[in-house]
């Protein structure tokens, strides 16, 4: 083996032994492969570029090397591999090409989202008379006034390198003869894990109803994350450091 790879294996030694970069990270890893996961993964080894890319795989077996060409071309580099980042790939029948590589370093850390609240609508009011209902709300209230009714707020979503996942929405409490009655934030909902499995995004609850949503990737950059959740497709950004 030569001495190239002796280093790579020792630099991976000490990630893995420390379980990340986060040294107060603790429980099991959102990168463990699962049963029925063909998905590699590993660390990007000097060498990478944006037509091949060099991966230690987690098992310290000899680097490998992917071509990402047409993963590229399909959309479906999500996050650019940096040398030492820990990626997922999926690779194609030859093994010598990556079909999805996830940059799962790029996922990590808070990702926030605006959300506008809706309407309330009455169970038994029409269509065409709740717009009009709505349309003469909105011409008999002041500028500041509706902007406080349809003011958007911020959800979090928060992905730790242990597989942890903290959400916050967002509820307001508003009296009966309050104004914001007629407006609604929809229910975040909150998960407790989340885990990579053949490259799409598995966000969990526990407790009595467990529950596991499957998520697909559209894009993911250093500031932008977009998913495909069940119920739909969500655009969020990260906030900029002071």
């Amino acid at each position: 083996m030569s001495m190239k790879h002796l280093l790579f294996i020792s630099l991976a030694l000490l990630l893995f032994s420390c379980g990340g970069k986060d040294k107060n990270d603790s429980g099991p890893s959102a990168i463990t492969t699962a049963e029925g996961d063909s998905t590699m993964y590993g660390l990007v080894c000097d060498g990478s570029n944006d037509s091949v890319v060099i991966i230690l795989p987690e098992d310290l077996s000899e680097p490998r090397s992917f071509s990402i060409i047409e993963a590229f071309r399909q959309h479906r580099v999500y996050g650019v591999p940096m040398t030492g980042d820990h990626v997922a790939i999926l690779q194609s029948e030859d093994g010598k090409s990556a079909k999805c590589l996830i940059n799962i370093e790029r996922l990590y850390g808070k990702w926030y989202r605006m959300v506008c609240p809706q309407w309330r609508k009455p169970v038994a009011m029409s269509d065409e008379h709740f717009e009009r209902m709505k349309n003469r709300i909105l011409t008999q209230l002041t500028d500041s006034a509706r902007d406080s009714l349809l003011c958007p707020v911020e959800y979090l979503l928060e992905l730790s390198a242990n597989g942890r996942v903290v959400c916050r929405g967002f509820h307001r409490n508003a009296s009966e003869d309050d104004i914001h009655q007629l407006v609604e934030y929809p229910r975040a909902k909150h998960y407790s894990a989340w885990h990579l499995y053949n490259g799409l995004l598995l966000l969990s609850t526990q407790g009595q109803h467990p529950r596991t949503d499957t998520c697909t990737f559209r894009i993911v950059r250093n500031d932008t994350l977009i998913v495909s959740f069940p119920d739909g497709e969500r655009k969020f950004y990260r906030k900029k450091q002071k």
